[in-house]
């Protein structure tokens, strides 16, 4: 229950600010950006999967400036976990597989945020710009489990936050480089199909390219 009443009031603190911030401008400034992320798993992630870091992440934003200073944006990505194990697994898929698996297994996490995000940004538009900024939605993760031919995955949808702070330093041509680090916490929703814990975290560290569009 507190879980929950916590997610309300993160909600509660996004749709407050979208109502008191005042309308566009007559000039509107988009930004579209796409990272390549490299992130580092926690908890219950590290714990069934194994993995230490992940190189195969991806994510794209795009952010609408109600402000010259503050955005309004969405978020989405993709992150997967994978290792190796031999360790004894327990599955209870209710209505399709109950029972151990032991053997050499392939173990993937794959999370997709999907996620509303506010940031504010220092100093000028024109040059190197330090932001930070909270994320909030939903994260969809999926457990999977494969030893030969033999696979069980399991998805379930998250309610999540992903506080991040990061840089900005323009290239020229509307074309901008970005470097950030995001913290991406996904509350549990139900208990895994593994029998643990289904609340995920994991830290990413974030590099790409942005570009600028103004709308009239």
């Amino acid at each position: 229950m507190k879980k929950r009443y916590r997610a309300i009031r993160i909600i509660s603190f996004l749709a407050l600010a979208l109502i008191l911030l005042p309308p566009l401008s007559a000039q509107t400034r988009l930004l579209g950006l796409f990272t390549y992320d490299v992130s580092v798993p926690y908890g219950s992630a590290k714990a069934f999967t194994k993995a230490n870091l992940s190189w195969r992440g991806i994510s794209g934003q795009v952010r609408v400036f109600l402000k010259p200073s503050l955005s309004l944006g969405l978020y989405s990505g993709l992150q997967i976990f994978h290792g190796v194990t031999a360790e004894t697994i327990a599955i209870d898929l209710k209505g399709t597989y109950q029972g151990a698996i032991t053997g050499k297994q392939f173990r993937y996490i794959n999370c997709v945020p999907i996620m509303l995000g506010l940031h504010y940004y220092s100093g000028k538009d024109d040059r190197t710009q330090a932001f930070f900024g909270l994320n909030a939605g939903a994260v969809g993760i999926e457990e999977k489990v494969a030893i030969g031919l033999f696979s069980l995955k399991d998805l379930r949808w998250h309610f999540g936050f992903a506080p991040e702070i990061g840089v900005t330093m323009p290239l020229g041509f509307n074309a901008s480089l970005t470097a950030s680090v995001k913290y991406n916490y996904a509350f549990g929703a139900s208990r895994s199909f593994s029998g643990s814990s289904s609340a995920y975290s994991y830290l990413s560290i974030s590099i790409g390219l942005g570009y600028t569009y103004f709308l009239f």
